[in-house]
């Protein structure tokens, strides 16, 4: 739903520089995360759906919350990471402003370190009614 809007944005965003976006999915080949493997590639997985029913609102009617969340992965090395990762990771999160027609996008950024890598977790969030 959108995740191909996500998906144009990254790719416009980050054609310059030295971080890249997958178009594929899934992001695991087996037990290993392709993010890890493929470090300074940015794999964005799948919407997911949640729906709550709001009754008797607004003058009786039922209406629906649709929340929809999409997760990206970047890995990079700690010892060497891109010199434009700040601005890069900026405009990551920034993508969600690309999806229309919603009542709310966040986009929530989260950092794992482990054995010199760096993983980047972006969790978008879009609510509609």
């Amino acid at each position: 739903m959108y995740r191909s809007t996500l998906m144009t944005q990254l790719q416009t965003d980050l054609a310059t520089g030295n971080i890249s976006v997958s178009t594929e999915l899934p992001y695991t080949a087996g037990s290993d995360a392709l993010n890890i493997k493929n470090m300074k590639t940015l794999y964005l997985g799948n919407d997911e759906q949640n729906i709550t029913q709001f009754q008797e609102f607004l003058g009786g009617n039922d209406y629906d919350q649709t929340e929809t969340t999409i997760n990206a992965y970047l890995s990079v090395d700690a010892k060497n990471p891109p010199a434009d990762l700040d601005t890069r990771i900026a405009s990551i999160t920034s993508a969600r402003s690309a999806v229309a027609n919603v009542v709310s996008r966040q986009c929530e950024t989260t950092t794992e370190i482990e054995s010199d890598i760096i993983t980047y977790t972006f969790e978008y969030t879009f609510l509609t009614i």
